[in-house]
């Protein structure tokens, strides 16, 4: 018996699955060949891991992953179960075949895995508490939030069994009215809840799968950026009498010439900054480092800005960039904007439902970390970086979120307007 990874799930995790070798026994094929066929019964744990956090000769989650204690304990457990059908079956005298095993382990799922949905979420947040982002796992308790007052307000058990069209209307409804919510807060909570789910049927909790077809509508949002002119008024905005606003304003601009999460920024070290030189002996910068959220590896070269960003801050402390919560971090940022003067009206509208309202807002009201994320992205496709290196440097998993830069780039639909209609006389 041994565990093997299989699969590659977001965010580059792996399923641990057993494998058991039962013997093998030769037969003869329709066209007469004597082949060997080999016995084998696969179960899958449950259980998700990061390839490097698995240790192949041990058999075992590495400590340092977390929850690896509550894992390598399930993984115990299975081998104690297997070894006892081992031998009660070497004390009658007979073979384990896989049909025992079967039986075995599908009786032993539904005895120990009974356990309602509010009680599976719960579980789901408490194993991934230190595996996801801390808005992933935010985005989940309010889930479990909204559930139980969900339950109190409608009278409605939700449960495993209970999640089916008339749930998803009762429920949708009372997001929309009593929690106010838009149409993408909604789609986000019950694509949660279809996450949720498909962790639960997978690990043998839920049977029910109505919840698969469940659809919401999701709109599309209006994308915060700086344009070009106003990236430099910022960049050049003197702050030398508020240095807590000239350390936000230079992580917001380091993250506009870079397109780091703000996540990415906080970590970064001076080890991810690495000294190289080009064919013809010039030095330059190249940042190699994992993404937090992605959990994949970047390395490009710095251009100049980002390069006097490192400089400045770089010290002998563990991360080159002050830490600040996020939310710190955006309180600051729009008062490094209104000082800027960005001050472009912008137009909000929001879906709830039937519902339709907009809101107009100047800029420096609504930036935020992830807006400087965008600012990268669509000055580098304004000035003619190929969307698929672009991806690369995002981390995206999917071209078609780095294809939608290309369609807010209102730049390009101008230049459109103007060659075929503003210069034809």
């Amino acid at each position: 018996m041994r565990y093997y990874l299989h699969n590659d799930l977001k965010g580059g995790l792996k399923s641990i699955f057993m494998q058991v070798s039962l013997g093998t026994e030769k037969v003869v094929t329709p066209n007469g060949e004597i082949k060997v066929k080999v016995t084998r019964f696969r179960y899958y744990t449950g259980v998700n891991v990061l390839p490097k956090y698995w240790d192949e000769k041990n058999q075992r989650v590495r400590t340092n992953y977390p929850n690896s204690g509550l894992i390598n304990k399930h993984l115990q457990e299975l081998e104690s179960r297997l070894l006892d059908l081992k031998l009660a079956a070497h004390r009658e005298g007979s073979k384990l075949t896989k049909i025992q095993i079967q039986k075995s382990f599908k009786k032993g799922n539904q005895k120990e895995k009974k356990m309602n949905l509010m009680d599976a979420l719960a579980q789901y947040i408490q194993l991934n508490r230190k595996v996801l982002e801390y808005g992933t796992i935010k985005n989940f308790t309010t889930l479990e939030n909204d559930l139980k007052d969900f339950m109190k307000e409608s009278r409605y058990l939700v449960d495993f069994d209970t999640v089916n069209d008339v749930f998803k209307l009762k429920f949708i409804g009372y997001l929309y009215g009593t929690k106010g919510n838009t149409d993408n807060t909604v789609a986000k909570m019950i694509e949660k809840l279809k996450t949720l789910l498909n962790w639960a049927t997978k690990m043998g909790y839920n049977k029910n799968t109505d919840y698969k077809a469940f659809k919401t509508p999701q709109r599309e949002k209006t994308i915060i950026y700086l344009q070009e002119d106003e990236l430099r008024t910022v960049e050049q905005k003197d702050f030398s009498e508020k240095p807590n606003l000239e350390r936000v304003r230079d992580m917001f601009c380091f993250a506009c010439h870079t397109g780091l999460r703000h996540s990415d920024i906080l970590t970064l070290a001076p080890e991810h900054i690495q000294e190289r030189k080009d064919k013809e002996g010039k030095i330059f910068y190249e940042l190699n480092k994992d993404m937090w959220k992605v959990k994949k590896r970047i390395n490009f070269k710095l251009d100049d800005y980002a390069v006097a960003m490192i400089k400045k801050y770089k010290s002998d402390g563990k991360t080159i960039f002050p830490e600040l919560t996020n939310q710190q971090y955006n309180l600051a940022i729009k008062d490094v904007a209104k000082a800027a003067k960005l001050n472009t009206l912008i137009e909000i509208t929001e879906y709830k439902g039937s519902e339709r309202e907009s809101k107009t807002f100047p800029k420096h009201e609504l930036l935020a970390s992830h807006d400087a994320r965008h600012t990268f992205a669509v000055l580098s496709i304004r000035k003619g970086m190929p969307v698929t290196t672009l991806q690369q440097l995002l981390g995206h998993t999917d071209i078609e979120t780095t294809m939608g830069y290309t369609r807010i780039d209102r730049n390009d639909r101008n230049s459109a307007i103007d060659k075929f209609w503003n210069d034809q006389n």
